[in-house]
């Protein structure tokens, strides 16, 4: 039975391996202009994610609950029939047939996927096999995006790559150096000042977050009290969110922020709130209305994907931020935070394709489904609560 399980799992793994590689190669590369690319992310796309939860729900029934899935299937499509975006819909699924999904297993395939789009396009771009055209900012820097469609996809990429390493990696130096790594690279090639920020963040919380757990009493105790007001920061940036789309004066500091106010401001006057979602503005459509990215993560989930969604999410990562809080998982509170704040200057905090953390909201979904526990480096391993019980055993 348990290898039927584990088999069952491992379905799941490979297909989130497969979507994971053709989607960010056939929608984010310039990949996506080759046939057999475009194929493939349709064939692997939330259709095979869905034939593959279908098998697993049929097969694994005996072990999930199968009300709480099918209202969770239910609601990605109705999502999806409504905002005429999948972009919830493949971890909708993920989460239905949570108690086949392994977080670490999971993490561990997006991040080699990641890696090995990041290597293919840089390598075809360098030798000339895709189009790799440069970009220059409003302030005359070059931006490189070495075969992607944009440099700061590539630099959001990089991004993942580091925070997935560090959860993953057992060696503590190896992810302080791929993140100051990353962040050098997305400074330099990409000029991606948003990447650049997180990265470098990244890295010195990690450094503090080394030194702290090393440390004892007031310095460890200083630094958890600092980092459990994550919570009050992430309220704060939805909350700024809002404050943002409805204040006019705001507009003056606009030019420090690439017109992300204004756009943000145009997007909230021009479509109104509904309870399931509505298609909304992306690519050439864009200028037909006079708009322009809309880089702010829960703006466009509000008004793509609903007020109900909208909520929802906001409930389960409420419950997400309190469970790490109550366990002191300071390296997920960090994860999950950066996430929330990267989301406000772009889209990747509600797309799963660039945030790998949202599979953590399935220990909040199936509670009491789970069949594969996380393992210490997903759950505990990093934990305060963890290091102290390791150190009052040992005296």
């Amino acid at each position: 039975m348990r290898n039927y399980r584990l088999k069952l799992s491992s379905l799941v793994v490979a297909s989130i391996f497969l979507w994971t590689f053709f989607n960010l190669l056939g929608n984010y590369t310039h990949f996506n202009t080759v046939y057999a690319v475009r194929i493939a992310k349709h064939f692997f796309g939330p259709f095979m994610v869905r034939i593959v939860c279908a098998v697993v729900l049929l097969m694994g029934r005996s072990r999930i609950n199968l009300k709480k899935a099918l209202v969770i299937i239910f609601l990605g499509e109705l999502s999806a029939y409504f905002s005429k975006s999948t972009s919830f819909i493949v971890l909708m699924y993920l989460l239905a047939v949570g108690s086949y999904v392994d977080e670490e297993r999971v993490i561990s395939a997006i991040l080699v996927s990641s890696a090995l789009v990041l290597t293919i396009t840089m390598i075809s771009a360098l030798a000339k096999i895709i189009p790799n055209p440069v970009t220059v900012s409003s302030d005359g820097h070059i931006r490189d995006a070495l075969g992607f469609t944009h440099p700061n996809t590539m630099a959001t990429i990089l991004f993942q790559i580091a925070i997935c390493s560090w959860l993953i990696c057992k060696n503590k130096s190896i992810p302080i150096v791929i993140s100051f790594a990353t962040f050098l690279i997305a400074y330099a090639v990409n000029y991606s000042r948003t990447a650049s920020i997180m990265l470098l963040v990244l890295g010195v919380l990690q450094v503090a977050d080394r030194i702290a757990k090393g440390s004892k009493g007031t310095i460890r105790k200083l630094y958890w009290m600092a980092l459990s007001q994550s919570p009050l920061l992430i309220a704060a940036v939805v909350f700024l969110t809002f404050l943002v789309a409805v204040t006019p004066f705001l507009d003056t500091y606009d030019i420090n922020l690439s017109g992300r106010i204004l756009m943000l401001q145009r997007y909230f006057a021009f479509y109104r709130l509904t309870l399931f979602g509505q298609p909304i503005a992306y690519g050439s459509e864009f200028y037909r209305f006079g708009l322009s990215t809309l880089d702010n993560s829960y703006m466009r989930l509000l008004l793509n994907n609903g007020i109900i969604m909208f909520v929802l999410y906001i409930i389960a990562f409420i419950a997400l931020i309190r469970k790490y809080v109550k366990n002191r998982d300071t390296k997920l509170l960090i994860v999950i935070t950066l996430f929330a704040v990267y989301g406000l200057f772009e889209t990747v905090a509600v797309r799963f394709e660039f945030n790998f953390s949202l599979i953590l909201l399935n220990q909040i979904v199936q509670r009491k489904d789970v069949v594969y526990k996380p393992s210490p480096s997903v759950q505990n391993r990093y934990s305060y609560k963890g290091l102290e019980e390791n150190y009052e055993a040992s005296n």
